[in-house]
C-alpha cells in the first residue's frame, strides 16, 4: 500500500504506519517542488520485533542485506 502526505516547507507531519514485514522501505517526494526535488528521498529500515537491533542513524550507505 502507498500513502501520500502534503507537507509545506518548514512544517512537519506524522504518519502512523505498522509494517508487517521487516525490510527497507523507500520514501520520496512525488510532486516537483524545487530544483532539489530529486534529493527529497530516504529510507525506513524495519527490523523484526525480536531482533534486538540497536537504534542508530542510518545513512543508506551501508550494504543492504
Amino acid at each position: 500500500p502507498t500513502s501520500e502526505l502534503l507537507i509545506m516547507p518548514g512544517a512537519t507531519r506524522t504518519l502512523t504506519w505498522e509494517p508487517k514485514i521487516p525490510g527497507v522501505y523507500p520514501f520520496y517526494c512525488t510532486d516537483f517542488c524545487s530544483a532539489l526535488h530529486q534529493e527529497m528521498q530516504g529510507y525506513v529500515r524495519v527490523s523484526a520485533a525480536d531482533a534486538n537491533t540497536p537504534l542508530k542513524y542510518w545513512t543508506g550507505d551501508e550494504p543492504k542485506s
